[in-house]
């Protein structure tokens, strides 16, 4: 799969779920893997740290899933959060992709 870079088209938005946007709730990283919208989301704790969120969106209007995962470790730096957060949201659309490929290949198999 191809992932291709939406930042440049998508403006820094407030995360609309989770409570009222602050000036630390902006998706920080919008990329496009093939039927999916994935979008990065780091946010400042008090002590400093940040923790990581992820949104994998597939689908258009009242057909459309949204996937928020929020993970547990903390992070130095808001880089390193939206790198973790990209890099579990691209394992998971790896591991759906080789479920439903290899669930075909059964199938074909088996005819």
């Amino acid at each position: 799969m191809r992932a291709t870079r939406q930042s440049d088209r998508l403006p820094r938005r407030a995360i609309a779920h989770g409570g009222p946007a602050t000036k630390d709730s902006y998706i920080d990283t919008a990329l496009q893997v093939g039927k999916y919208l994935v979008s990065s989301h780091a946010r400042r704790n008090d002590d400093g740290h940040y923790t990581a969120s992820v949104s994998i969106r597939s689908g258009h209007g009242s057909m459309a899933h949204d996937r928020v995962l929020r993970f547990v470790p903390v992070f130095d730096t808001q880089d390193r959060a939206n790198r973790f957060a990209i890099s579990q949201a691209l394992t998971w659309i790896g591991a759906r992709a080789s479920a439903t490929a290899s669930s075909h290949l059964s199938t074909i198999t088996r005819n």
